[in-house]
C-alpha cells in the first residue's frame, strides 16, 4: 500500500514538473516587464488546458491511496494539509517543487523529525536559503571590490595628473587626427582626457555612498581590508578638493588649438597669395603686351 502511494506521488511529480515548464514563460511576466504575445499565450494555455485532465486523473488516484493509507495507519502520515491531506487541482498548481509535499520521509523508513515533520522540513529550507543568501552576499562584496579597484586605477592617470607634455612622439603621432599638426593633437588628446576624468569623477562620487553601505552590509567583518577602504576614501576626499580644471586649463586648450588652427589657415592663405601672385608675374596678360 506504501509503495501504491509512493508511485501515485512520483507520477504526480513528473506532471507537476511538466506543468511547470509549461507556466514559466506566465510566472516570467510577472516578475518582469515582459509581456507575452498573444499567439505565445494562447499556445501557454492550450498546453496547461491539455495537460490538465491527466493531472487531475493521477490527483484522484492519489487521493484515494492516500486515504486508504490514512484509515489503515493513521499514525505513520503527519500533513499539515487541509481536507486531511487531499490535494487538489488548484493547489498543485501553485505549489513549488520544492515543497515540503514532494519530499516525505515515509517512503523511505525514517521516522526522524527532519524526514516526517514538515515544521522540521520548513525550517530546514529557510537555514538554506539564509546560506544561500550569505554566499550571494559574499559574491556582491566580491564583485564590488573589483569595481572599487576598477574605479581608483582608472583614477590614476599619472600623465595627466603631473601635466607632463613630455611623451614618447609616437605615442602621440599614432593618433588618427587627419589635418592637425602633432601640437594640435597634443591639445585635442589632453582635452578628451580632462574630460573622460571629469566624467569619472563624476560618477565615482555618485557610487561612493552607494559603494561604502554595501560593504558594510555585505562585506565578512573578518576579511574586511581596511587599507583597500581608506584607499577609497581618500580617492573620494582628493576628487572632492580638486577639480580637472586645476590639472589642465580646459579653456586655454581650446584657446590654443583655436590660435593653432587659425595661424596654419593664414600661413595657407599667404603661401596661395603668394603662390599666385608667382603665377601672375611669370604669365603677364596678353593685352598688355
Amino acid at each position: 500500500m506504501q509503495l501504491l502511494l509512493w508511485n501515485a506521488k512520483s507520477e504526480l511529480f513528473i506532471q507537476a514538473v511538466h506543468l511547470r515548464a509549461e507556466r514559466q514563460p506566465l510566472l516570467n511576466t510577472k516578475n518582469s516587464s515582459s509581456r507575452l504575445g498573444t499567439k505565445l499565450k494562447e499556445k501557454v494555455f492550450k498546453a496547461i488546458n491539455d495537460r490538465k485532465p491527466a493531472i487531475v486523473r493521477l490527483i484522484t488516484d492519489y487521493n484515494e491511496r492516500y486515504s486508504e493509507y490514512r484509515l489503515k495507519f493513521p499514525n505513520q502520515l503527519s500533513s499539515d494539509d487541509d481536507e486531511e491531506g487531499l490535494l487538489s487541482y488548484a493547489k498543485l498548481s501553485n505549489m513549488s517543487l520544492d515543497d515540503a509535499f514532494w519530499n516525505d520521509g515515509l517512503f523511505y523508513h525514517c521516522n526522524a523529525p527532519w524526514a516526517i515533520d514538515p515544521k522540521v522540513r520548513e525550517g530546514i529550507s529557510y537555514i538554506h536559503a539564509i546560506n544561500r543568501t550569505r554566499e550571494e552576499f559574499e559574491l556582491i562584496a566580491q564583485e564590488l571590490a573589483r569595481a572599487m579597484g576598477w574605479a581608483m586605477d582608472l583614477h590614476s592617470v599619472d600623465l595627466l595628473e603631473r601635466g607632463d607634455s613630455d611623451v614618447p612622439v609616437n605615442d602621440v603621432d599614432r593618433v588618427q587626427l587627419p589635418n592637425l599638426k602633432r601640437i594640435e593633437k597634443t591639445w585635442v588628446i589632453m582635452k578628451e582626457l580632462c574630460m573622460r576624468l571629469a566624467s569619472h569623477r563624476e560618477l565615482v562620487t555618485e557610487w561612493s555612498d552607494n559603494f561604502l553601505w554595501v560593504w558594510d552590509h555585505c562585506h565578512p567583518k573578518e576579511n574586511e581590508n581596511q587599507a583597500f577602504i581608506d584607499s577609497w576614501r581618500k580617492l573620494i576626499q582628493h576628487i572632492r578638493q580638486t577639480n580637472v580644471a586645476d590639472l589642465v586649463d580646459i579653456d586655454d586648450a581650446d584657446d590654443a588649438l583655436e590660435d593653432a588652427v587659425l595661424e596654419e589657415v593664414i600661413e595657407d592663405g599667404e603661401e596661395a597669395e603668394d603662390n599666385w601672385m608667382s603665377d601672375n608675374d611669370s604669365n603677364p596678360d596678353p593685352a598688355e603686351s
